[in-house]
C-alpha cells in the first residue's frame, strides 16, 4: 500500500505534476526524517515547524512573514537571505531524496488544462501499481476542487483500478508531506522552464534516486539523462 501525495506548479505556458509514493510501512520514519530537518531549521533559523514551506515563495524575493510580523533574517528580502533559503530548500531535497523506498512521478504538458494532465498522471499510477503489485490511495493539495478530480478517478476501470477511492484533500499548511511533495514539484517546474543558474539541475541530481522510469510518447519526466 502506498500513499501518494500530488502537486502542482506552472505558468501559463506549461502545467507540471509531481506524486510522491510513499509506502505506508515506511510513513512515519519518512516524516520523522523531514521533522529533523524542520527542527534543524528552527536552531539555525527560528523558523517553526508550523510555517508552510511553499517552495515558489520561499525562494522569492518576498517570502512569507512569520505569523504576528516577527522578524528573522532567513525571510528578509535582500540577497544573503534569499541565497541561504535557497541553501535549505537544497538540503530540504537532499533529505527527501533519501528516502530508499519511495519514487517520484512527474508529468508536464503546454497548457494549463491541470485535470486533463492529472487524469493522465493518474493513468500511470495506476499502472505503475499494477506492476508493484500494491494499491494505493492519493492525498491532494488543496480544498473544493475534489469534482474535477474524482471525476478522473471514476474514469479508471473499477475492476482492475489499484488506486483505491477518490482523491483525499488536505491542504498544505497543514501537512509536511504535502510541502515535501511541493518542494519536489517546483524543482521540476523549474527544470522544464529551463531556469539559468543551479535551480534548473537540482530536480534530476538531487531528486535522481527517486525518480520513477517513464514511458515513451508521453511528456513525463524519466529517468535522468
Amino acid at each position: 500500500m502506498f500513499l501518494i501525495y500530488v502537486d502542482d506548479s506552472g505558468d501559463e505556458h506549461r502545467t507540471v505534476l509531481s506524486a510522491l509514493a510513499i509506502p505506508e510501512h515506511r510513513w512515519s520514519s519518512y516524516l520523522k526524517g523531514w521533522l529533523t530537518w524542520r527542527r534543524q531549521l528552527f536552531r539555525d533559523h527560528k523558523v517553526p515547524a508550523g510555517y508552510e514551506i511553499h517552495a515558489q515563495r520561499w525562494l522569492s524575493k518576498s517570502p512569507d512573514p512569520l505569523p504576528g510580523g516577527v522578524d528573522v533574517p532567513i525571510l528578509r528580502h535582500d540577497r544573503d537571505a534569499r541565497r541561504e533559503r535557497f541553501r535549505r530548500y537544497e538540503s530540504a531535497l537532499k533529505v527527501i531524496s533519501t528516502f530508499a523506498d519511495a519514487s517520484l512521478f512527474t508529468i508536464y504538458a503546454p497548457g494549463t488544462d491541470k485535470f486533463a494532465l492529472y487524469g493522465e498522471l493518474l493513468v500511470w499510477l495506476d499502472e505503475w501499481l499494477r506492476d508493484e503489485d500494491a494499491f494505493g490511495l492519493i492525498i491532494l493539495d488543496g480544498l473544493d476542487q475534489g469534482l474535477h478530480y474524482r471525476a478522473r478517478h471514476r474514469d479508471l476501470p473499477i475492476k482492475t483500478r489499484r488506486i483505491l477511492e477518490d482523491p483525499v484533500e488536505c491542504p498544505s499548511h497543514g501537512s509536511q508531506l504535502i510541502q515535501m511533495v511541493d518542494c519536489c514539484v517546483h524543482a521540476a517546474f523549474r527544470h522544464v522552464r529551463g531556469d539559468p543558474g543551479p535551480i534548473r539541475s537540482v530536480y534530476p541530481t538531487t531528486l535522481g534516486p527517486l525518480l520513477a522510469p517513464g514511458s515513451a510518447g508521453t511528456a513525463r519526466i524519466r529517468n535522468w539523462p
